[in-house]
């Protein structure tokens, strides 16, 4: 991974800033989902020598999943994404590859234990 791609790739992530801002903002789950499925950053899939564009895009993703498919409550997925989107937007100033990862790595593990918890509507259970 070179430095210039990993300074270049932190300065696109200011991109999905305000899709993270209006999540935290959104008034009811629906916003919020509405406000993450903004946050995709296609600027870093262009780019396929950005070293963490792909894991991005797929935290980003799943907690889209989580509304879509997952049987957690609106308010579990609202309060998944206002972590994910407050520790979004307090990262460092200067980029961090470590920073990066954890946060990718937290946000998915997030999901993950809502998914083994709760189930999704694909495991073929009926809903209560």
């Amino acid at each position: 991974m070179t430095s210039d791609a990993l300074q270049r790739e932190w300065r696109l992530l200011s991109n999905t800033d305000p899709a993270a801002r209006a999540a935290l903002a959104a008034t009811d789950p629906e916003a919020a989902y509405q406000a993450i499925t903004r946050s995709r950053m296609q600027d870093l899939l262009d780019d396929p020598e950005l070293p963490h564009a792909g894991e991005l895009y797929c935290a980003w993703a799943e907690l889209e999943d989580l509304f879509e498919i997952g049987r957690s409550t609106p308010e579990q997925f609202k309060a998944l994404v206002r972590v994910a989107a407050q520790s979004w937007l307090a990262r460092p100033a200067t980029q961090s590859s470590e920073w990066l990862e954890r946060w990718t790595r937290e946000t998915r593990e997030a999901v993950t234990s809502c998914f083994k918890t709760d189930g999704t509507i694909l495991d073929g259970k009926p809903f209560q």
